[in-house]
């Protein structure tokens, strides 16, 4: 039996982010996506803005989370930050 759920996340702040690079600022941003993959097969990963020259970003972004769950499987949301300056090279 199928469950249809709707999550709201938001990112407000994030704090003392670790450098992937030493240039002593980081341009961050979060990439939010459901797992197991093959149970969310039509619900993309999100990305937030990118915050330029910070290690202390303010993202202020809501994420609708399109979740259909069924009674035995277990899913969880998995946020990672990255580096828009580290992904460009």
């Amino acid at each position: 039996m199928a469950h249809y759920n709707i999550v709201l996340l938001t990112y407000l702040l994030t704090y003392d982010i670790m450098l992937l690079f030493d240039a002593g600022l980081s341009d961050p941003y979060v990439v939010v996506e459901l797992q197991p993959c093959h149970l969310f097969p039509d619900q993309q990963p999100q990305q937030t803005s990118v915050v330029k020259r910070t290690l202390n970003p303010a993202f202020n972004e809501t994420f609708s989370l399109y979740v259909v769950t069924y009674s035995r499987s277990r899913s969880r949301v998995r946020p990672y930050a990255g580096d828009a300056n580290f992904c460009d090279q």
